[in-house]
């Protein structure tokens, strides 16, 4: 796993959530991308723009196909039922992305050339682009 992250990285945001996005980026990998004894790499790029974080994490693992690229965030969706996948991680990811880090995700992934997850969330909760003062 190579860390491309910011020495200057600063989120107020919830940590645990965060964590569990990433890991959930990392287990999905090592379940899905590569073969039991396939040796893989796996990116994490993180770069600050203007009052929002983005965050890449690319595996140069065998990728996802276009039919079921579509489908990935959808809940119990896996290629992987009875071998450890419930279909659920992925819709998790995307409703802790959206809802409580208040960002957006998207996947890009080509088959025999990896995956990448694209996150953009704000630096400080209350503080990205999408938010309306409703008060």
């Amino acid at each position: 796993l190579e860390l491309e992250i910011p020495e200057s990285l600063e989120v107020e945001t919830y940590p645990g959530e965060l964590a569990q996005v990433i890991t959930n980026f990392v287990m999905n990998a090592i379940l899905h991308a590569f073969d039991e004894s396939q040796q893989g790499q796996m990116k994490l790029h993180v770069a600050e723009k203007d009052t929002m974080w983005s965050l890449d994490f690319h595996d140069d693992g065998r990728g996802i196909s276009d039919e079921n690229l579509k489908k990935i965030f959808e809940p119990f969706f896996t290629t992987k039922r009875g071998h450890g996948g419930t279909g659920l991680g992925l819709h998790i990811v995307f409703n802790i992305v959206k809802s409580n880090l208040q960002g957006d995700i998207s996947c890009e992934s080509k088959l025999g050339s990896g995956t990448t997850f694209h996150l953009s969330f704000p630096k400080k909760l209350g503080e990205g682009p999408k938010d309306i003062d409703v008060g």
